[in-house]
């Protein structure tokens, strides 16, 4: 009888030691951002020292990696500028998607406190790519070499002291290469954005609209009486009024 509860609790504790540890295989897709043509012999490594080619279906899988983990890839392609990215992979087989275009643009703008000063040594970045930067004395900043991509880019803006801040849907396209964003405001003290919408003809309030606030990714239905409130913190934005009937 002793032995056998020396037995158990030997397994117990052991099995109490041991992480379990998933492995998934990552595929990659290479696309032509501009002509969304596959791009084939691209080179695609990990910095867990595994390197790929893509094929001609602009396809290359990494079989049993590592999952739980955040990994750092780096694409070169004939005629194209190297391209780097982040990639958090979970418990779950992943296939991800870039796109490589041989045009480059930037993204402008500048990161003001809520009494509209400059807030200078802001880190800005675009989340889980090698773009990131500093504000500058005057609240300026730019980012350089961003590539042309059909996927929208965000801006995370981070300052000790501050609310992250988050500035979505940021193209970088053929067409417009330059993208300012404007004033990027800093506050710890978010407002409230009302409204009521209403009918343009017969001004009867309208129930149902979806009211979108396109940078943040905020979205809120206008209630019986046409009423809407949103949480939000300071900051220049552009609104979308949806409605299936207009």
């Amino acid at each position: 009888f002793l032995v056998f509860i020396l037995i158990i609790m030997f397994i117990i504790g052991g099995g109490c030691k041991k992480t379990a540890k998933y492995h998934v295989n990552i595929t990659i897709i290479v696309k032509d951002a501009d002509t969304d043509v596959a791009v084939s012999q691209a080179s695609v490594a990990m910095d867990s020292g595994k390197i790929g080619t893509t094929d001609n279906s602009g396809t290359v899988t990494f079989l049993n990696v590592e999952g739980d983990k955040e990994y750092n890839f780096i694409v070169k392609a004939n005629d194209y500028p190297d391209y780097q990215f982040l990639l958090q992979v979970g418990k779950e087989n992943i296939v991800h998607t870039i796109s490589l275009s041989k045009f480059k643009g930037s993204i402008s703008g500048i990161i003001v406190d809520s009494k509209d000063k400059p807030v200078k040594e802001a880190i800005v970045s675009i989340p889980n790519s090698k773009y990131n930067t500093l504000s500058n004395e005057d609240g300026s900043f730019i980012l350089t070499d961003v590539s042309v991509s059909k996927t929208p880019y965000t801006l995370e803006i981070t300052k000790d002291g501050y609310v992250p801040r988050k500035r979505h849907n940021i193209y970088i396209t053929t067409d417009n290469l330059y993208c300012d964003v404007g004033k990027i405001v800093l506050s710890n003290e978010p407002g409230i954005f009302t409204g009521i919408v209403e009918d343009e003809q017969t001004g009867n309030l309208l129930s149902e609209v979806t009211v979108l606030v396109k940078e943040e990714k905020k979205t809120i239905k206008t209630n019986s009486q046409g009423y809407f409130s949103i949480e939000i913190l300071p900051g220049s934005y552009t609104v979308i009024f949806e409605h299936p009937l207009y």
